[in-house]
């Protein structure tokens, strides 16, 4: 399962990046409740241990915040691409 933790974690920062718009913060607070509750019903995995919800809140403190340095660093990169008028 850790390998789907951090694909997951850099699709969210990814996303940040590519897409460069605020309503992006929003990905990891729908992705990460829905990965947990599929780690609950048995969807996927063998369930959640004890402590679940620490691990939940540090992981989705982790997206929010990688997310937020992509969008940052493409306001920052577009900032420096020069824009050409006709």
């Amino acid at each position: 399962m850790e390998v789907v933790v951090i694909t997951l974690l850099a699709l969210v920062a990814l996303s940040g990046a590519v897409i460069g718009r605020w309503w992006t913060l929003m990905i990891p607070l729908v992705l990460w409740p829905v990965y947990f509750l599929g780690l609950a019903q048995d969807w996927w995995g063998y369930g959640m241990g004890d402590g679940w919800q620490f691990g939940a809140a540090a992981i989705i403190v982790v997206s929010l915040i990688s997310v937020a340095v992509g969008i940052a660093l493409r306001s920052v990169v577009q900032s420096h691409i020069p824009r050409f008028s006709r």
